[in-house]
């Protein structure tokens, strides 16, 4: 031991040399491993962002989405409310952990299935004054003026929680009447950050009447000289129990937002379960190319359900003419059966 403290006495410089050395050596890597750890938690804290920008009646296809609001009474306050999430809707976990800022841009016009046409001029500055929209209940910005379309910019969801923003799009009372305008209005969000996607959907109301007895099934109309991109079928009716219905899964797959809604009940392997994330086509599949799905209905609670499907195939190697398609989703009642309740 006195050896080494001699030795150690006589190349002091040396030893202290190899300390500094191993000290900063082992600093070093602790702080590269401490930033690592640091970046990996950064990315994966907010990983799948793409996703997290969606609402209930916009979404990021080309064509944008068609959402209409249903009223039972003609004497009803036409308005509807569109919704933007800071999560992929609905799954409201995966909210994100940084602000979400975006522009709206607003126009209203007509829709006759594929082409939306903006309003302009005398048809524009003569609309009634009860065509407005506002943002998370601010002032009314009305159609009729010279700025087309009406904005909203700088629109912001808070970082770290569900916080969703409220559109609310306000229709002359006109649109329930007998007779009505048939106006839309089309909403476009555009958030600053680029890596999230751009939501486009076109917002109506219409008057129905109920129906007054059972439930049937039955294919929005379609017009022969006009190519449609998805099909509206539309479930209504009265009573409790169950309806089935049933659709060709290799030309058609149904919108999973229906399938996700915590509103809407199925019956599946003999119990009620809820719509949720986890729930899918695959899960109502056959196998043999048709799903079928058994929809828990109570008329007290709700009396009409709009249903989505698209084509699953848009080469043109499956044939889609609107005359075929009803073979597909048969504009039929018997294509819905009548359970009993559970």
């Amino acid at each position: 031991m006195k050896k080494i403290l001699k030795l150690m006495r006589k190349n002091w410089i040396t030893v202290w040399f190899l300390v500094c050395v191993i000290t900063c050596t082992s600093l070093i890597s602790y702080a590269a491993f401490t930033r690592i750890n640091i970046v990996k938690r950064v990315v994966s804290t907010d990983a799948g962002a793409g996703a997290r920008f969606s609402s209930d009646s916009m979404d990021t296809s080309i064509a944008g989405m068609t959402s209409r609001k249903s009223f039972y009474s003609q004497s009803a306050d036409p308005d509807a409310e569109v919704y933007v999430f800071n999560y992929p809707y609905p799954k409201a976990s995966l909210y994100r952990n940084t602000v979400t800022e975006y522009d709206v841009a607003a126009r209203i016009g007509t829709h006759d299935g594929t082409t939306f046409t903006p309003l302009t001029g005398e048809d524009l500055s003569e609309l009634s004054n009860s065509y407005y929209i506002n943002y998370n209940g601010g002032t009314n910005a009305v159609f009729n003026n010279s700025s087309v379309p009406v904005t909203f910019e700088n629109c912001r969801m808070n970082a770290g929680k569900v916080n969703p923003d409220c559109f609310n799009v306000h229709f002359d009372s006109a649109e329930l009447g007998d007779t009505p305008p048939g106006y839309c209005v089309e909403m476009i969000a555009t958030p600053k950050d680029t890596s999230l996607p751009t939501l486009k959907g076109y917002i109506s109301v219409r008057y129905l009447k109920t129906v007054e007895s059972g439930w049937t099934g039955t294919l929005e109309e379609l017009d022969n000289n006009k190519v449609y991109d998805g099909y509206n079928y539309i479930l209504e009716g009265s009573g409790e129990g169950r309806i089935t219905f049933s659709w060709n899964s290799d030309i058609l797959t149904i919108n999973k937002q229906f399938l996700q809604n915590p509103e809407n009940k199925f019956y599946i392997s003999g119990a009620e379960v809820n719509g949720s994330p986890s729930l899918s086509e695959s899960d109502f599949s056959t196998g043999s190319g048709t799903c079928s799905i058994t929809l828990v209905v109570d008329s007290q609670e709700k009396n009409r359900y709009e249903v989505q499907f698209y084509k699953t195939d848009t080469s043109g190697s499956n044939d889609y003419r609107n005359s075929v398609i009803k073979t597909y989703l048969p504009d039929s009642n018997n294509w819905v059966e009548t359970g009993s309740g559970s």
